[in-house]
């Protein structure tokens, strides 16, 4: 029988090699990660507002913004004025946006097909339905202070500049940056 910690295990692999080889395929495209993040989402769902889009992403103001700049200077994004709220700006993608956000949307689906692929319907319905029920854990505020204790455990001093703990994360336990 498979123990739960062979089993974190093989999701920190999975998590190492889709991270690491997800962010060489961007350098090549001269995306990060989160403006890619960015660019999905306002594929999938159309113009949003920055704050929606930094609440949805768990992001901060600051960071969205920067994020819809250094999109924006691409040529992947525009801002425009809200139609029904005059304060609020809409984020929208670009011809050549919405081009980065479809070739990256047919490239999630090609690699979903490679790893799938010996898989029949139900065991992949299996693993989306393990993955539905394992994500809402991680929003528990209870992994935020399992996160706190193991820092509280650990014996070394944190680097100087080293990223907000969990101690410095919100009472929800989102991260806040990315």
């Amino acid at each position: 029988m498979v123990r739960a910690d062979e089993a974190l295990e093989r999701l920190f692999q999975v998590t190492v090699v889709l991270a690491d080889a997800m962010a060489d395929d961007l350098v090549d495209r001269g995306l990060t990660r989160a403006r890619a993040t960015v660019l999905a989402r306002l594929h999938r769902v159309g113009p949003t507002n920055q704050r929606t889009l930094a609440r949805e992403l768990r992001v901060s103001p600051r960071n969205i913004t920067g994020l819809v700049d250094g999109l924006e200077a691409a040529g992947l994004v525009e801002r425009a004025p809200h139609p029904a709220d005059r304060r609020a700006i809409l984020v929208t993608l670009t011809d050549d946006g919405t081009k980065a956000a479809t070739a990256l949307a047919d490239d999630e689906r090609r690699l979903a097909r490679f790893l799938f692929a010996d898989r029949r319907a139900p065991e992949v319905a299996r693993v989306v339905e393990d993955l539905e029920r394992l994500l809402p854990r991680l929003d528990d505020p209870a992994f935020t202070a399992l996160r706190r204790l193991a820092l509280d455990r650990w014996p070394l001093p944190a680097p100087a500049g080293a990223r907000a703990s969990p101690r410095q994360s919100s009472a929800d336990g989102r991260h806040k940056s990315r």
